[in-house]
């Protein structure tokens, strides 16, 4: 399936998951992965404006959807294991620590690698592999805090795409806010820090948006 994404909800977290196959199948993989930040940009704004933080983490790695060696019934319907998900569990519960998506070295490595695969430009299919692949970095940025490389989703590609409303973004922001003053009424030093660093990550983008702090 071009593009094929796959979702599976349990507790408070959402899962998704995307196959990334060979350069045979390259095509499908970039156009998924692409999907797959920008559903991520998405639902971080949208989570946030509406005050429920939230964390993720973004990986690419070995991997079996355990579905398809069962034939999608039983148990096993809709399970992924291996290396790709403890990544991107990682990056999500020991590293990202304040609201945002961390994406790990793999994956920006392998969208790099695309990027620089100058045969891909002889054939159509390649030359959209390579559009998607830029593409898909323009919604990375780093990090100002730590310079880990995190989705993006107040930045220029989002706003470019009317992906995320310029209401949503002033909530975002209040929220922050608020959370920020809350935490230093109550002198919680952990979400002190972990709304400064969301600030610090909001504030050099307002003007994108035509805000001001």
């Amino acid at each position: 399936r071009q593009g094929a994404g796959y979702y599976r909800a349990f507790s408070d977290a959402l899962l998704l998951y995307v196959p990334v196959n060979g350069d045979d199948e390259l095509r499908p993989s970039i156009l998924g992965v692409w999907r797959a930040v920008l559903a991520g940009a998405v639902f971080l704004g949208a989570s946030l404006a509406d005050g429920k933080p939230m964390r993720g983490g973004m990986d690419i790695g070995l991997g079996v959807d355990l579905s398809q060696a069962a034939g999608g019934v039983g148990s096993f319907a809709g399970e992924i294991y291996g290396p790709a998900l403890a990544h991107a569990y990682r990056l999500e519960s020991k590293i990202a620590q304040y609201p945002r998506i961390v994406v790990g070295d793999s994956m920006c490595r392998w969208l790099d690698a695309v990027t620089r695969n100058e045969e891909l430009n002889e054939t159509p299919d390649g030359r959209v592999c390579l559009h998607f692949a830029r593409r898909t970095l323009e919604f990375i940025t780093v990090d100002p805090t730590d310079s880990l490389r995190i989705v993006d989703f107040m930045g220029p590609a989002v706003r470019d795409m009317g992906a995320l409303p310029q209401p949503a973004v002033v909530l975002i922001y209040a929220f922050a806010l608020s959370e920020l003053r809350s935490a230093q009424e109550g002198n919680d030093e952990e979400l002190i820090e972990r709304y400064t660093n969301l600030l610090a990550y909001c504030r050099p983008r307002l003007a994108l948006w035509g805000l001001t702090p």
